[in-house]
């Protein structure tokens, strides 16, 4: 019999559920104890009535339904804790084939690792991860079958969406059992659809090697580097933008190719952000530009008479930037990610107490020459 030490091997599956938006409810969303019991016996009767060699194998699952991006992290975090608590389970004991479901008591998992993220609750695509382990050659083989085997025979039973529907209590569209490689290959099309394509490359080396290095440059988009777990990313701000473009660029309306840019690296950043990729966001520094974690401050080159504050706001991007001019000296304030939106309000309101009524401005309000941000006037 194998041993429960390093000679187990591990294969992730998913059970993909997409349900009807409007049946969602909100918040995290785990099975009770007895349960996630339940539960895995549907699924391994499930999956047994596609490859009976999978009654050889434990099969362990976190009875919860967790966003894609939490499953898609680096070294994947949720698998490698079910593989801890799966040979935690044996205590010395030889390898058995068995079902082991971890739920929830009282809104808690057994393991805070495996607790589904508050902040990527309520899709309507959502997963349960649950993991084959045996020895390699079983694995190896139980891998190469099912990749086959899924992509025609991977619906969940009717009995067994049915009891997840009621279990849920929403309406689900499809329920089937996916592969890592089927999920990936989702992630490039989602990838490929908001043109973020080249990120893929992180995604396929991460997962298995969280210390790679690389760096890409996205279209029309900011330039990215992997290093040391972390991602590198390069802010631009309109008035960096606009002076950094070329005699070709100049046929361009300024201000759409800035939003456009901009869209990609709030794209980026909140893409890389859900899969639990840190980031470390850099711009481009004078000594009278400051830059906190989630706020880049830039003072510009605009002196003038006018005081007040213009928030430069679009109808898909939202708050760009906000410049607030005081005493001659206009500075422009940028959101570098979501949290920055309330640094930006507690600063405004702090520096400029005089200023709190604030014009808006549709699109990015630009000085005469079309090259930098300006305040609205009349």
């Amino acid at each position: 019999m194998t041993k429960p030490d390093n000679s187990l091997s591990h294969l992730p599956l998913f059970v993909a559920i997409e349900s009807q938006p409007e049946s969602i409810r909100q918040g995290p969303r785990m099975f009770s104890r007895s349960m996630a019991q339940q539960l895995l016996a549907h699924l391994s009767a499930d999956l047994s009535s596609i490859l009976p060699d999978v009654q050889q194998t434990a099969i362990t699952a976190s009875a919860a339904l967790y966003d894609q991006s939490q499953l898609l992290r680096a070294g994947l975090p949720i698998f490698s804790t079910l593989s801890e608590l799966l040979e935690a389970s044996f205590s010395g004991q030889d390898f058995q084939p068995r079902l082991l479901a971890f739920g929830a008591h009282k809104g808690q998992l057994p393991n805070i690792s495996l607790m589904p993220d508050s902040n990527l609750a309520g899709g309507p695509f959502q997963l349960i991860p649950l993991q084959l382990s045996a020895d390699a050659e079983k694995i190896s083989a139980l891998a190469e079958q099912l990749e086959h085997q899924l992509l025609e025979h991977g619906q969940l039973s009717a009995h067994s969406a049915q009891w997840l529907q009621e279990e849920l209590g929403q309406k689900i569209v499809h329920a089937r059992f996916m592969t890592l490689n089927d999920l990936l290959a989702m992630l490039y099309m989602q990838l490929e659809t908001i043109g973020l394509e080249p990120l893929w490359q992180w995604f396929e080396k991460m997962l298995q090697n969280p210390d790679f290095e690389d760096r890409i440059g996205l279209a029309n988009g900011p330039e990215l580097q992997y290093h040391d777990g972390k991602a590198l990313i390069h802010f631009l701000t309109f008035d960096q933008w606009a002076a950094g473009m070329s005699e070709d660029d100049s046929l361009t309306e300024p201000s759409q190719s800035y939003l456009s840019w901009l869209n990609k690296y709030r794209q980026a950043t909140l893409l890389l952000e859900a899969h639990g990729i840190s980031l470390d966001i850099h711009g481009i520094h004078s000594p009278d530009e400051q830059q906190s974690g989630s706020l880049y401050c830039e003072r510009s080159s605009i002196m003038s008479t006018a005081e007040g504050i213009t928030h430069h706001i679009d109808p898909q991007l939202g708050l760009i930037a906000s410049s607030a001019s005081l005493n001659g000296q206009q500075f422009n304030y940028y959101p570098l990610q979501s949290a920055g939106l309330e640094e930006l309000r507690a600063l405004l309101s702090a520096r400029y107490p005089g200023l709190a009524i604030a014009d808006q401005y549709n699109g990015l309000c630009l000085n005469q020459s079309g090259s930098k941000l300006t305040l609205k006037h009349g």
